[in-house]
Formats: C-alpha cells, sequence, structure tokens
C-alpha cells in the first residue's frame, strides 16, 4: 500500500484480490500515473521511493504456467470520486477481470512470469482467491445496509426533536403576536439548517466508520500489506544493521560449523552483505498481549549485488558496495578460499518489536524465521584451476545441510537473532565527533579579480556539504593576500550519512566580500571527498605503524644478535600470529559505533585500496598529506553560472594545509584502553544545556555559553518559561581540558537590551568528575535573584593524542640571504639616475627593506637578511622600486622564485623539490653559480609581469644559503604515558631545580652558535596587583623587534593562562639575552609590571621540551611565569661579525684620504661627510688645497640594528660659490664589524660618471670599533612610514637580524577554536615590514581612527654649536612626524642656549601611529639655506609607554652635533587634533 497520506479522500470498500491490498488512495487532485508493463526478461530494479505512486501490476487470471504472460492492461484507479456512489464503485470492480498486486517491481515481475506463484504462496488456488474477493465485497453491501439502518434511526429521533421545537416556538409566536408567516418562516428555517447539519455529521460519521472497518480489515492476518515504505526505511537502515548482522554471523556460526562433519571442513573468514538491503514483500501483522509488543510476518526477498554488477562510479562515490562471504574450504590437506557469489535467498520472517515512551521509541527488535528459507548460492574459487566438484565431490548439498542446520540453531522459531536498537544509538549516532580536520589557510596567489570597479576583497573558507566550517579573514585590496588562518574543524560521523548526496564533499573558495550585494565567488578548487582523504589518512598511519613494527622487529634481532634465518623465520611467523591475534581482539572488543563507521567507510578504504602508489602520491600532491605538517598549493577555478568549476579557466591558487587528526578511539596506538579511563589535556567535548527550573515571573530564557570567554553555543530562546527545557549540545575543541572554565549566562529576551538573569562559571574538568562520579550530580545552581533557580548541564569528553605544542609548521631550517645589489636598471628620472632599494618577500611576507642608493642604476645594498623555511613551497621575491620624496615610489622590476630553485640542498620528507614553474619559464635565463663557503651566487632578471614573461630591465644579483637543523646525537628518551599524565597534575617545578647539563654540553661541544629558540609561556602567577595583562617576549638587543605579544588575559586578577609560543632565530646564543616583560594593559595604556631577563645560554640548561614546563621567577621576586623551551642548533657558521650583538655604540675615527684634484689649480678642498640611511650624522672641517687630507677626528654614532646598516662616506670638495663637488665616496657594511677587534680599514673612493660605471677617485683611511651596549636610541626611519611594523614582524633574531621570517603560518589574532598557539611574529593582523620599512596592514580597513595626541613643550637648548663667523648661531627647532613638519619655534638670534617654551599638540595614536618623533635644530640664515645644527629623534615608546607612564620632562644629547635638548611629552588619550604640516623655509 503507497503510504502517502490520505486528504479529503472518500473511503471506498476493501475490495482485494488475491489476499493482496489493491486500494491506491491518492488525494482527489493527484491523477494516477500510468502503470508499467513488466515483461518476464525485466531486471529486478531498487525498490520505489515511499513519496511515489507505486506502480499496479496486473496478472490475466486465465494465464496458466505454459503460457507466456501477456501485456498487462491499465486498470481504472479505484478511489472513489467525491459524487460517487459506492454501488457504483463495487459494479465497477465487479466488471474488473483482473487481479491487482499492488507491491514492490520484483514481486510483480515474480507474479507476471509464473501467475500461478501466488498460489504457492498463500496456499490458495485462483478460484479461491476469487471467492475471497467476491465475499469482501459482500461484507461491503451489508456495512452499507447497517449503516442506513442507523442513519434512519437517528432521522426519526432528531425530526421528532424538530417537530416539539417547531410547536413550541409557534405558541410562543403567537403569544407575541406574530402573524403566521413568522410562524412558518422560523419553522422552515429551523428544519433547512437540521438538513444541512444532519447531512454533514452523518457524512463524517460513515466515514470515520468505514475506515476504521477498512483499516481492521487491513489488518487481518489473511490480508497482508504492501511494505514500499518499509522497504525504503530498511534500505536507509541497511548501513546500520548490516555489520551487526555480520558479526552475529561470524561470532556465532564458525563455533557452530565446528560440531559438523560432512567430509570437509568449513569456515567462514569474511562476511558483509554489502550496501543491498532485503525486500520486504507482505506483511501480516499478529496480536500480542503486551499492548508494547508488534508482532508481524513477512515474505522477505535478499539478492546481494556481486562486483561484477556495480560501475566504478558506484564505488567510487560511496553509492554500492558489493556482499563479499568468503569461505576456508579445507579437504586433508588442501585448503581453498572460496567466494560466495550469485546468492538469492526468499524466506517467511517473524518480526517482534518492542516499543518504549521515550526516544528512539523503539527499544528492542527480535526476527527469526517462521519456517527454513530458500537459499541458491555459487561457489566461486579464489585460487585459479581448481574444480570444487572435483576435489570435493558433494560439496552443493553439503553446504546445504550446514546452512539449513545453521538457520535452525541461530535462527528458527523459537531462536531469535536480538538487536537492542535503545543501547545502539546511545552508543554513538552519527554525528558524534570523529577527529580533527587542522586547516592552515596561508595565502593566496593570482587571483582572479571579479569586481568592474576596483579590487577585490578576498578571504577563504572551508565548507562541507553546504556548511562553512572555516573562514579566514577579509584582506582589503589584495589579489595575492596573506591571511596566515589556524583553525581546527570537528569532523563527525555525518560525513558519511549520505555520500551519494554528498554529505562529505568539502569545497575550497576564496570569496570577495561585498558591502552591497551577496559575496561573491573568485574561485574554487576541485571536490575533496573527506571520506577518502580520512580512509587515505587510515591507509598511511597503518603503513607507518608497519613500518615502525618491522624496524623494531629487526632492532630486537640485532640487539639479541639473531642470524640464523630459520630463527629469524620463526620469530616473524610468531610475530604474524601475535599481530593476527591483536588485531582480532581489538576487532572484538571495538564497540557499535567503531564497527558502524568501518562499515560506512568500506567504500572509500575500497578506493584509496584501488589506487596505485603513483596514483595516492599524486592525490597526497593535490591535497597534501594528511599525516604530516605539510602544505600544498592548490589550484582555483572559475565558476560558471551553473555553480560548476570550468577546468579551462584558472583563477589563481592557495596555499594550505590540511592535516587529519583522529579521535583516540579510532586510534591503534590506543588497543584495548578503555577510553573513559584515558585522560589527555587535548580533545572534544560536548556541551549538554538541558534544562533550567525555578526561574520565577515567566521570563523568556535562553542561555549562552562560553569556554574561556570564546563563544560556544546559544540555546534557543523559551517564550514565558520558569522551567525551560532546551537539551542542546555542542561539540568543542579544548586544548586544556583541565583549566578551561565553562560560563553559562541565561538571559532574558526583552525590546533592547537582554537582561541576565543568572550565571554559572565552574572549570570543564570539574564539572566532568562531578558527573563521572554521580550522574545525577549534574544540577547546579545557578548565581541569580532568583535564589532556588538551578541550572542542568553535562559533559562529555573524547580525549585526543596530538601535538598541540605549536599551530606553526615545524622549520626546517634557515637561508641566509645576501642581498647585493643590481645591474643594468631602467632609470625613470627624466634628469640623473634612479634612486632604487628593494623589498624582500618570503611567501608574501615583507621580510626586510634595502637602504636607497642614490641615483645609482648599478645600486650595491650588500644587506644580510635570514628567513626561516617551513616548506618546500616558501616563495622568495624581490621588488625593486625608485624612490620617490615628494610622490609615490615607483616599481622598477619584480622577480619570483620558490627558495627551492636555488637551494636544491633543501631536502623535505626524503626528496628534493621539483623546480617551480616560475624558475623554469624564466626569460631572461636565471644565472647560478657557487661562490665561497658553499654560498649559491644568484642573478635573477626582473619583470613587469613574470607570468607574462614581460621582461624589465635589470637584474637582482643576491647570495644564498641553506642550514638545516643539526643533530646532536641526543638518546630519544621512551615517554612513560602514565608518568607523564602524573607529571601534568603535580605542583609546579622551579627551574632553580633544573640542572640536567645533557643538552648544553653536547651544543657547547658542537660548536655551533646559531638555532631556533621556542619558548612556550604556559600561564603567569602572582602578578603585582589585580589587572588585565599580557606578556611581551624580545630578545634584549632588538626591544623592537617582538617576538610575540600575548593576548591579554580575559579578566582582571594576579593570574593567568597564556597558552602561547615564541618563536626566534639566535644568531649565538652565547651573547643572547631573551626578556619576558609582564604588561598591565588599561586600554590603550601600557604599564610594565615586571621583567624576567635570562641569556639564552642559561635558559638551555637542565631538561628541554615544550611539554615540560618549569617555573621562574621574575625580578620583582614575587611574580611566577612557566616556561617550556625547546631550541634546534643549525649546521651554520656565519661570519664573526654576524655573531656579534646588533645593538652598541659605533665610535669611528676619520683619518686621512688620498683623492684627486677637483678644482683647477690640481689640488682641493676636502671635508667628508658621514651618511647613515640616508641622514647626515657628522662631517669633518675642510683641509685646503691639499690631495691628501689628515683629519684624525673622532665620533661616536648609537647603532640599534647593525646588521642591516651601511656607513657611506663621501668625500666633497669645498667651494665657495659653487655647489661642493663630489670627489667620491666609500661604503662600510656593518655586518663586517665586530667587537673586541678595532677595524683600521683603507677604502677604495669610487664615483660615477655619466654611463654609470664606477672610476675609482682615491682611498679613505678609517678606525672603526663596535662596543656592544643596551640604549634606547632607535634608528632614522628614511622612508617615513609606520615602523611600529618592525614589533609585529614575523620572526625575531636574537643578537642579529630583526628580519626573519616566521614563516607562513601566522599569528595569535588568527588561532581560533579556543586554539592559542602563540607565534614568532605576526600578532593579530600586521604583518610585514622593518623599522625603516613602510606599513603594510592586512586588516579590513587602514583608517586611522585617531582620537588621541601629543602635547610636546620645548623647553631650550644648551652647548649647541655655533655655525656663524661671530662664533654664535641663530637656532630654531622643527618637529617633525611621519615625514611632515608640524611645527617650527621662532628663531633666538646669536645664542647657543635658547629658550623657547613653545607647546605644540600633533596627533598620535599608541596603536598606529610612527613613534619616531625628529626635533630639527637649524641655523637661520637670512639669504642662504638653514644650516643643520644637530637632531634630536628618539621613539616615543621607549621614554613614555615602556615605562608606564604618560608625561616625561627630559633632556635629550644632540645627535651630529654638541648640546642638548630640553623637552617636555605629555600624551592625551581621546583628545584629538588636527594640526596641519607647516610650509618648510629654507
Amino acid at each position: 500500500m503507497d503510504n502517502t497520506e490520505n486528504v479529503n479522500t472518500t473511503p471506498v470498500n476493501n475490495t482485494t484480490d488475491n489476499n493482496t491490498d489493491t486500494q491506491d488512495v491518492q488525494p482527489n487532485t493527484v491523477e494516477q500515473p500510468t502503470p508499467e508493463v513488466v515483461t518476464p526478461d525485466v531486471q529486478p530494479t531498487t525498490e520505489v521511493p515511499i513519496t511515489q505512486p507505486t506502480p499496479e501490476v496486473q496478472v490475466t487470471p486465465e494465464v496458466t504456467q505454459e503460457e507466456p504472460a501477456k501485456p498487462v492492461e491499465e486498470s481504472k484507479p479505484t478511489v472513489a470520486l467525491e459524487g460517487e456512489s459506492d454501488e457504483e464503485l463495487l459494479e465497477d470492480v465487479d466488471n474488473a477481470n483482473t487481479v491487482t498486486i499492488d507491491g514492490p517491481t520484483f514481486v510483480s515481475e515474480m507474479f507476471s512470469q509464473n501467475p500461478g506463484e501466488i498460489s504457492k504462496f498463500l496456499n490458495m488456488t485462483q478460484k479461491e482467491l476469487k471467492k475471497e474477493q467476491n465475499k469482501m465485497k459482500r461484507k461491503g453491501f451489508a456495512m452499507d445496509n447497517k449503516y442506513a439502518n442507523l442513519f434512519l434511526l437517528q432521522s426519526i429521533r432528531d425530526e421528532c426533536g424538530i417537530l416539539v421545537m417547531g410547536c413550541l416556538a409557534s405558541w410562543l409566536l403567537t403569544r407575541l403576536g406574530c402573524s403566521i408567516y413568522w410562524t412558518l418562516f422560523v419553522m422552515v428555517a429551523s428544519i433547512m439548517a437540521y438538513i444541512t447539519y444532519n447531512n454533514r455529521k452523518k457524512l463524517k460519521y460513515y466515514n470515520k466508520e468505514r475506515k476504521a472497518y477498512n483499516q481492521k480489515t487491513k489488518l487481518n492476518p489473511e490480508n497482508p500489506e504492501t511494505l514500499n515504505w518499509l522497504n525504503y526505511l530498511l534500505q536507509k537502515a541497511w548501513p546500520t544493521a548490516e555489520p551487526i548482522i555480520g558479526n552475529i554471523v561470524l561470532e556465532n556460526v564458525n563455533g557452530i560449523l565446528d560440531q559438523f562433519n560432512v567430509g570437509f571442513d568449513i569456515k567462514i573468514t569474511e562476511f558483509s552483505l554489502g550496501t543491498e538491503a532485503p525486500k520486504l514483500m507482505e506483511m501480516c501483522p499478529t496480536t500480542d498481549s503486551d499492548p508494547n509488543v508488534i508482532r508481524f510476518t513477512c515474505l522477505a526477498k535478499y539478492e546481494p549485488l556481486d562486483t561484477s554488477k556495480i560501475s566504478k562510479y558506484e564505488i567510487e562515490s560511496g553509492e554500492k558496495r558489493a556482499s563479499n562471504i568468503v569461505l576456508a574450504i579445507k579437504k586433508g590437506p588442501l585448503s581453498i578460499p572460496t567466494q560466495v557469489t550469485d546468492v538469492l535467498f526468499i524466506g517467511k520472517l517473524l518480526f517482534v518489536i518492542t516499543t518504549m515512551q521515550t526516544f528512539p521509541y523503539i527499544k528492542k527488535v527480535e526476527f527469526t524465521f517462521v519456517e527454513q528459507p530458500n537459499i541458491k548460492w555459487d561457489l566461486k574459487p579464489l585460487k585459479s584451476g581448481v574444480d570444487l566438484m572435483a576435489v570435493i565431490p558433494g560439496l552443493n548439498a553439503g553446504i546445504d545441510e550446514i546452512v539449513k542446520m545453521i538457520i535452525s540453531s541461530i535462527a528458527l522459531e523459537p531462536t531469535r537473532i536480538t538487536i537492542d536498537v535503545e543501547d545502539l544509538l546511545n552508543s554513538m549516532t552519527l554525528d558524534q565527533p570523529i577527529g580533527l580536520l587542522k586547516l592552515n589557510f596561508y595565502e593566496g596567489k593570482d587571483l582572479k579579480n571579479t569586481s568592474k570597479l576596483g579590487t577585490d576583497d578576498p578571504y577563504a573558507r572551508f565548507t562541507v556539504n553546504g556548511n562553512t566550517l572555516s573562514q579566514t579573514k577579509v584582506i582589503d585590496n589584495d589579489l595575492n593576500p596573506s591571511w596566515n588562518h589556524v583553525e581546527y574543524v570537528i569532523v563527525s560521523g555525518l560525513i558519511y550519512s549520505d555520500p551519494i548526496n554528498n554529505s562529505d564533499l568539502a569545497l575550497i573558495e576564496v570569496m570577495s566580500e561585498n558591502a552591497m550585494k551577496k559575496n561573491s565567488v573568485m574561485g574554487r578548487s576541485e571536490n575533496l571527498y573527506l571520506r577518502q582523504y580520512i580512509a587515505l589518512c587510515e591507509y598511511l598511519r597503518k603503513k607507518k605503524l608497519d613500518a615502525e613494527r618491522e624496524a623494531a622487529f629487526n632492532d630486537n634481532l640485532t640487539r639479541e644478535g639473531i642470524t640464523d634465518p630459520k630463527d629469524i623465520k620463526r620469530l616473524r611467523k610468531e610475530e604474524i600470529k601475535k599481530r593476527k591475534n591483536e588485531l582480532a581482539v581489538r576487532e572484538k572488543n571495538k564497540n557499535f559505533a567503531q564497527k558502524l563507521l568501518d562499515s560506512l567507510e568500506q567504500s572509500a578504504v575500497d578506493y584509496i585500496n584501488g589506487l596505485t602508489e603513483v596514483e595516492k602520491k599524486e592525490y597526497m600532491n593535490r591535497w597534501g598529506n594528511p599525516l604530516l605538517d605539510t602544505d600544498t598549493i592548490i589550484p582555483l577555478y572559475q565558476v560558471g553560472k551553473d555553480n560548476k568549476i570550468d577546468l579551462t579557466k584558472s583563477a589563481g591558487s592557495i596555499r594550505m594545509g590540511i592535516n587529519y587528526i583522529p579521535l583516540n578511539q579510532f586510534n591503534d596506538n590506543i588497543g584495548s584502553q578503555d577510553e573513559s579511563e584515558m585522560f589527555s589535556e587535548t580533545g572534544i567535548a560536548r556541551i549538554w544545556i538541558y534544562k533550567i527550573q525555578k526561574l520565577e515571573k515567566n521570563p523568556n530564557p535562553y542561555c549562552v555559553a562560553d569556554i574561556d570567554g570564546v563563544e560556544v553555543v546559544t540555546t534557543p530562546v523559551r517564550k514565558i518559561n520558569n522551567n525551560p527545557g532546551y537539551n542542546t549540545f555542542k561539540d568543542v575543541f579544548i586544548k586544556n581540558f583541565s583549566t578551561a572554565k565553562l560560563t553559562i549566562t541565561v538571559k532574558n529576551q526583552e525590546t533592547g537590551s537582554d537582561s541576565t538573569l543568572g550565571t554559572f562559571s565552574w572549570g570543564v574538568y570539574d564539572i566532568y568528575e562531578r558527573i563521572k562520579e554521580d550522574p545525577q550530580a549534574n544540577w547546579f545552581k545557578l548565581a541569580s535573584k532568583f535564589e532556588e533557580a538551578v541550572i542542568n548541564i553535562g559533559i562529555e569528553w573524547k580525549p585526543m593524542i596530538m601535538d598541540m605544542t605549536t599551530t606553526l609548521q615545524k622549520p626546517i631550517g634557515v637561508c641566509r640571504l645576501h642581498v647585493k645589489g643590481a645591474k643594468d636598471l631602467k632609470s625613470l628620472d627624466t634628469f640623473g639616475a634612479s634612486d632604487p632599494y628593494v623589498r624582500v618577500y618570503l611567501s608574501g611576507k615583507e621580510v626586510g627593506v634595502t637602504d636607497i642608493v642614490e641615483k645609482d642604476i648599478n645600486p650595491e645594498w650588500n644587506e644580510v637578511y635570514y628567513l626561516m623555511i617551513r616548506s618546500k613551497n616558501d616563495r622568495l621575491s624581490f621588488d625593486v622600486f625608485d624612490y620617490e620624496e615628494m610622490k609615490s615610489d615607483r616599481k622598477l622590476g619584480k622577480v619570483e622564485m620558490n627558495v627551492t630553485d636555488v637551494c636544491r640542498n633543501i631536502i623535505i620528507n626524503g626528496e628534493q623539490a621539483l623546480l617551480s614553474k616560475a624558475w623554469e619559464n624564466m626569460n631572461p635565463l636565471p644565472e647560478v653559480k657557487m661562490t665561497q663557503h658553499d654560498n649559491v651566487g644568484v642573478s635573477v632578471p626582473l619583470f613587469d609581469h613574470q607570468q607574462r614573461n614581460l621582461a624589465s630591465k635589470g637584474r637582482v644579483e643576491f647570495n644564498i644559503k641553506f642550514y638545516d637543523i643539526a643533530d646532536l646525537g641526543l638518546p630519544i628518551e621512551e615517554v612513560d604515558k602514565e608518568k607523564e599524565q602524573d607529571e601534568e597534575k603535580t605542583q609546579d617545578i622551579l627551574a632553580s631545580t633544573n640542572t640536567d647539563r645533557t643538552f648544553i654540553d653536547k651544543l657547547q661541544a658542537s660548536n655551533l652558535l646559531s638555532g631556533i629558540l621556542n619558548v612556550k609561556i604556559y600561564d603567569v602567577k602572582e602578578v603585582p596587583k589585580p589587572c588585565i595583562f599580557n606578556v611581551d617576549v624580545y630578545f634584549e638587543d632588538e626591544p623592537e623587534h617582538t617576538l610575540l605579544s600575548t593576548q591579554k588575559t580575559v579578566k582582571v586578577g594576579t593570574e593567568g593562562n597564556i597558552e602561547e609560543i615564541a618563536e626566534g632565530f639566535v644568531r649565538n646564543y652565547t651573547r643572547t639575552k631573551v626578556i619576558f616583560a609582564v604588561n598591565e594593559k588599561n586600554g590603550t595604556n601600557t604599564n610594565v609590571l615586571t621583567t624576567y631577563a635570562i641569556p639564552v645560554e642559561q635558559l638551555l640548561v637542565g631538561k628541554l621540551g615544550l611539554k615540560t614546563p618549569f617555573v621562574h621567577i621574575c625580578e620583582n621576586g614575587t611574580t611566577k611565569i612557566k616556561l617550556g623551551v625547546q631550541y634546534q642548533p643549525l649546521n651554520m657558521n656565519l661570519e664573526r661579525g654576524e655573531l656579534c650583538p646588533e645593538m652598541g655604540i659605533l665610535d669611528i675615527r676619520i683619518d686621512q684620504a688620498n683623492v684627486i684634484p677637483a678644482d683647477k689649480s690640481g689640488t682641493s678642498d676636502p671635508y667628508v661627510k658621514v651618511i647613515l640611511r640616508g641622514e647626515e650624522i657628522y662631517k669633518t672641517g675642510t683641509i685646503k688645497k691639499t690631495l691628501n687630507p689628515v683629519w684624525n677626528e673622532k665620533f661616536s654614532i648609537p647603532i640599534a640594528e647593525r646588521i642591516h646598516n651601511k656607513l657611506i662616506f663621501q668625500i666633497y670638495d669645498w667651494n665657495k660659490v659653487q655647489k661642493h663637488d663630489l670627489i667620491g665616496q666609500a661604503e662600510v657594511p656593518l655586518h663586517e664589524v665586530y667587537d673586541g677587534e678595532i677595524l683600521n680599514v683603507k677604502l677604495p673612493l669610487y664615483q660615477i660618471v655619466k654611463n654609470h660605471e664606477k672610476v675609482e677617485s682615491g682611498d679613505l683611511s678609517l678606525n672603526i670599533e663596535f662596543k656592544p651596549t643596551v640604549h634606547n636610541t632607535r634608528m632614522r626611519n628614511r622612508f617615513g612610514n609606520n615602523s611600529r611594523t618592525a614589533l609585529k614582524l614575523a620572526g625575531g633574531v636574537a643578537g642579529g637580524v630583526g628580519n626573519v621570517v616566521g614563516g607562513v603560518a601566522g599569528g595569535v589574532g588568527n588561532v581560533v577554536g579556543g586554539v592559542a598557539g602563540g607565534v614568532a611574529g605576526g600578532v593579530g593582523s600586521i604583518v610585514g615590514g622593518v623599522s625603516r620599512g613602510i606599513k603594510k596592514v592586512s586588516g579590513h580597513s587602514n583608517k586611522d581612527n585617531s582620537g588621541s595626541s601629543l602635547k610636546i613643550k620645548i623647553i631650550s637648548a644648551e652647548g649647541l654649536k655655533a655655525v656663524d663667523n661671530s662664533g654664535t648661531s641663530d637656532p630654531y627647532v622643527k618637529v617633525q612626524h611621519q615625514k611632515k613638519t608640524l611645527h617650527k619655534t621662532k628663531v633666538i638670534k646669536k645664542n647657543l642656549n635658547p629658550v623657547w617654551n613653545e607647546e605644540c599638540t600633533i596627533p598620535f595614536d599608541r596603536e598606529t601611529s610612527d613613534p619616531i618623533i625628529s626635533f630639527i635644530i637649524k641655523d637661520s640664515n637670512k639669504f642662504g639655506k638653514s644650516v643643520d645644527i644637530g637632531n634630536v629623534e628618539f621613539n616615543i615608546n621607549s621614554i613614555l609607554f615602556s615605562t608606564g607612564q604618560i608625561s616625561v620632562n627630559q633632556t635629550f644629547d644632540v645627535q651630529n652635533g654638541p648640546g642638548k635638548l630640553n623637552l617636555q611629552i605629555e600624551y592625551a588619550e581621546g583628545v584629538s587634533t588636527t594640526a596641519a604640516p607647516v610650509a618648510e623655509s629654507p
């Protein structure tokens, strides 16, 4: 019977033939479909869905077995239409000459092929069936007569009542004086109303009675019902039931087989029935004394699918899976594995269903055979060339006898197979988590712009079955965005629920955010099927475990000295047998959840196992290795109007990493350990909010739950309810179970802002332990104005084994990059040459900006950078610009390549990376040669558009060398997991007790001074005062290059969990000190509470490991900071100058020079200018008329970033009237200067002639000494941009370069889902730049929302330099910020100790404004250009904010000259100003 709901249909007589229900009831408005004509050669097909009407198949009674079946004629629908009488309908049925069978397709085919088959199944002849049908018709007529008599009695009763009421009404109207017409009118109206009411009531009652009678007839055991609806449900439930049935067979049948002796032994080794469910053809309900029990018998047919009947597409998609029944048949010494194929099963089943009043409503299902079923099969030996019938005569008869005896033993009434549905569903449903996906979105490359106006604002997202599970931030106006987003996504068993409808389909998309319309798709990847990806993970993991076991076996043989091949063979057999027994025990101990997932996963496993090793490698190249923390380049394609990708249209690419981490319960390492007894800090918690009781005043309550301040679940609102129930849950990934805190806020939905009804806050671990000890103790008191209010919650915990020490890719080494210079650059200036500089990028992140070389198309920069390499896909690029003072810099060219293109010694996972397409397609060709110390010398051409191979003019030259991580030969300690878990729960251990010198002694013996330092900050306790605080980590000599700035604590307190990691490159661990500053955060104000400074060498003493923390005491003697330390030495030997600290004082003495003549007299009037970052820092006196001047002048300058900078010495010829002529210049790269030794050098001078060639013009003798020291002077920002980007630089360098990139896996602000992942650099959204570089902010907006200012008072100066002939000066001061002069004081005539007392206010925001403030002191000249006397430049953060102050009155030494400047500076938060730039004067 079709399971379509009957609406507004008139019931008809239940006329049936062959004891089969012939009704096909449909709504009146639905047209009956034309039945299909079934012929004998039609193959069985899948059952008809319940939402479609079942076609009727008609069998002519006169057809005999010998005659072929005739075509079936279309029958008339048996639905009584409105207005059609039942008698007319019965007449139509009487005139019918066919027996209508309504059932599944295969039943109809069976009857059409052999019409007499129905007699066989129902034990009735065709004549008896026709007689039964006529009997039912007579019952229908009798019932109609009964209804007619019943309604006649009701009519007589009602009419008598009307007569009485009419008489009373007539009397009343007469008494009121109404005429006879009114009386007649009332009587007629009453009669008409009664007739209408009575007809409706009679029709309703008639329909109800007929429907009840029909239902009773249908439930008659002698009148079976068709089961299309049940077949549909059975097909849906079959993936759940099939593995249970298979396990029952395997667990019970083999034991029974041992009891039989039929001349051969037989065992079932594999038993899987596939995805095709049995078909139930007819159901006959029976009654039971227990009202909660449903009994029925049904005819069942089962024909599982064989592999030959399934297409490759159906196997790959998981749509179908073949049966797999394998027998081990043994005759004497011969054992033959045999597969059972072409199975056909027909039998009569008894089902007993026990119901319950709560979900899942079905408590238990029992089934058994009423009689022995009919079973047919074929045997296919898996060994070729074996004839089973010849080897084992009587095999079929023997197996048939065994099958019947087995069925009698386990599934023949009264023995029943029982499935406890309640326990199974409580064990696990498909919405349970099965693992985690770690998604690393690094960057997009060459994305397709979809915006017609401007550039897209891209973000990336990861969706599964249309649901967005992860999404990055938006990067404005950038087709090569860098997201650096890390997120953990929970994977549930729902991906296996419906693979046909893409339940496991994952898409990686790059979207463009649009404010005015729907976000558009910029590009989409190919389909990623998670079932296959997880199956690949399991395949690789098992392969890895097998390799580890084999290695352990070989090690054991070597250790015990076993070399005899026979002994090795014997031991290997024992090992294999032991492994098989372990697998059998593990398989037996699997719960229903594991068996269910194993069954659902089988099709994906078959797909992966069907791939060749080459195909598996190609799959991993496309999506990455799910076990390794690597990244891959995923191509994107444009999406058409049909929402499908066009593989011929590229939309760029996205670089990302995908890793799968399974839950412990699906991990082979766990074995048979009880999951409830395992403990791990990391895992997935299911947070349940059941209900709240004893609120008051009927509010509209709902709950908001958060863990450590991150909102995880919001319940629906329950209107006007003091005792709301929710039964809401959310799965949450937690990395620190013992410290996580759950807070639930109960709110009342109101107009406007919602009020709080109560709160609850407890540790997640404490709640879990309480409920674990007493499951009834899940009621907790609410902190509420309602004193008796309580909340009912629950927590389920699933631990995981995973490494949470960092969210970054682990570095594989460091590259030393020496940017030498460029050749033949194009000149964009109308007069003269360009002023070139280079920006250096690693994987889209700016890691350095060279100095500007003025008017030179063959510049030499000679700057060194260190690049932390994490992936074979790390890209190195150079952007060359022409510096412009008054307008935007112009690009001279760009070139990009993979680091592995030039560093061919990089080996990742045992393989050398292939050359990138960018390198192979480069034209003109790059030039590569080996230089001294195994450096790779590279010269690459510049391009205007590299993808189109549009070359620009010029080449960039650099040297590069890769240094891998050194192996100190330390033994790998076997860690006792139980001991490790116990240590985690013990109290903190002081670092002073950690005295193990194993590592530091090995490190010192290796003479390797450089390495990578990782420090994990676990927590901070006993802060000096309750406050919100954070921790900054930096190296002492690089305070501006912050390695890590942690997130602020969530609430005010004296302790807080940090759980973040700082990472930095250390050039010389023996001379580096790391600083941990604990800062109070009050709005935008920062106050240093205490610090902890420790040399790196001391930090490396003791037991190391990010998972082995020790407590350190800060300088105030009370604050405790818990640190875990990891250090990876590098096979790197740097030059002596690169091993020295960055910060210090340079003492310079300019001795003498030999110059060429510049005057007509054959002599020169030479003097020397010293330039640092484009600024004159010193000028010697002029020596008249000589070619061999001797100055012997000394001066000192503070240096903050030694290794990147160089000093330029320019010798000019002084002219009284004309412009001074440049005689020549020389450069000293400061990375060649080191402490402990005075550098005495004679530098060749050169000058650039018109054809841009360098010509020697003399030499200069110098004496330079570097003295390391810590000071507050910061280097000048020549570009006039935001040098605060240096604080956010990705990475950091101890004792060296601050331009080390921290790889590609982003900042702290990018880690979501409750996962902190402290990152070396890259905090928040600022991702690039150096202290002299240009601000680059990755965010949604670059607008300056500053509402604060700096109030500066220029008080006085003293001891200034005299520049006038009178021995005095006319000084004034210019205040500059961000390349703009914002204030200029008045001129004080003829005074070396001027007093101004002038105030000015400049706009300044602590988070976004450049912290460098400059005060330039000049001497005013009435007719000539003003002359520099000196300048004062400082970082406002160092003198003001880092000390916790908002105002300071301080005297500063004048740089580049004698004297001091007295200033007063005050920070005014929330007080804005609009100071306009002051016009420059000559």
